[in-house]
């Protein structure tokens, strides 16, 4: 039987440190000060990893966010992670979201929707499971922290 998902539930809160970027001809530091990027945009890919911990999911991640920085101060979100819980099982989420300036100087935030995939029978109830992400970033201490919520 399928374990049931309550609407709202804290699925897990993270805490991770950015790990290493790679830039596409745009500096990440000049997007981050508020310059505006080329007309086409700009990408930059960063990497993260951490630990994460919730009522049914403990354990460590790594991710990639394929950022696109638009004209409008706000950037395009597409994260892939991998989880690997405690127990030894791997589970892959896809976050695509948001990712804007908030109203504390040089701090910013993602609002992502998220799915996973796994094929754990323990943790196959997140297959059917779609989440909401709120995060805060803190570029200059390469830092980030948040909560995932099912909904």
């Amino acid at each position: 039987m399928a374990e049931a998902i309550t609407v709202g539930e804290i699925l897990f809160e993270f805490r991770g440190r950015f790990t290493d970027r790679t830039e596409y001809g745009f500096p990440l530091r000049d997007l981050l000060a508020g310059k505006s990027p080329p007309p086409g945009g700009a990408r930059v890919d960063v990497s993260a990893e951490g630990a994460l911990q919730g009522p049914r999911l403990t354990g460590t991640f790594k991710a990639v966010d394929y950022l696109h920085f638009r004209g409008d101060s706000l950037a395009e979100v597409h994260v892939h992670m991998a989880i690997a819980t405690e127990d030894g099982e791997s589970i892959a989420v896809e976050l695509l979201g948001i990712f804007r300036p908030t109203q504390e100087p040089r701090m910013f935030e993602t609002r992502t929707g998220i799915t996973f995939l796994t094929a754990s029978p323990k943790y196959e109830w997140l297959n059917r499971a779609h989440g909401v992400g709120v995060t805060g970033i803190d570029p200059s201490g390469r830092e980030l922290h948040g909560r995932v919520y099912a909904v």
